[in-house]
């Protein structure tokens, strides 16, 4: 039994090892940026917008749950503060976004991004 285990945590060890060399970049190669997945535009100052840097004009969009798109822009710098175009507040909740960055700057180019103007931790509302 003893052989079992040692055989299997040499087979787990050697599949980290490989993982952590696979996922770490090589000397002098660029390690791509990504984007936040959770953001509190809520006025504190912390997490407030997204910012989104490109060498290359990017075009990054944001849908609601019904597909409808709620934020559009264009350009080598993008913020995202929670707001619609015409300046609007953006309910809670999670969005789905598209980032085209020709440059290939960023690690994944759609994903959700859950948006919560909560300033309590706890996560109940606040007054």
């Amino acid at each position: 039994m003893e052989g079992k285990v040692r055989s299997w945590f040499r087979a787990v060890a050697i599949v980290l090892v490989a993982f952590t060399v696979a996922s770490v970049p090589a000397v002098g190669q660029e390690v791509k940026k990504s984007v936040p997945n959770i953001f509190t535009p809520n006025g504190d100052g912390i997490n407030d917008r997204i910012t989104l840097e490109s060498k290359e004009t990017m075009v990054f969009v944001v849908y609601n749950r019904e597909g409808g798109v709620v934020f559009r822009a264009e350009g080598r710098q993008i913020i995202f503060d929670g707001l619609n175009e015409r300046g609007q507040k953006i309910s809670d909740g999670i969005y789905y976004y598209i980032l085209k960055d020709p440059a290939d700057g960023y690690a994944s180019n759609k994903g959700f991004i859950y948006l919560s103007t909560d300033k309590n931790t706890g996560g109940e509302r606040g007054e």
